[in-house]
């Protein structure tokens, strides 16, 4: 098997025909004169499959969700900036 691509950000869009899954990875945040900064994210696969697989994905991930929590513990998403501990 060869190796795969890290990725730590995913974007999902859709046509009338085939979803398209981006993966990406987030590249070092830039500044910009004006003092807005923005995270530039790389591309590293683009995966485009029909629409009636994508029930079928989401179950396998479900399923392999449900194994993970059950041997590593739950799986806590991204806090929100704006959160603080204990909310």
């Amino acid at each position: 098997m060869q190796g795969g691509s890290y990725a730590n950000l995913a974007s999902v869009w859709h046509t009338a025909h085939e979803f398209t899954l981006d993966f990406g990875a987030t590249m070092p945040p830039e500044s910009a004169p004006n003092g807005e900064v923005t995270v530039p994210v790389k591309v590293v696969a683009r995966v485009k499959m029909p629409v009636s697989v994508i029930f079928d994905l989401l179950k396998a991930i479900n399923a392999n969700m449900t194994i993970y929590e059950e041997t590593f513990g739950p799986i806590s998403g991204p806090r929100r900036e704006q959160e603080q501990p204990g909310e």
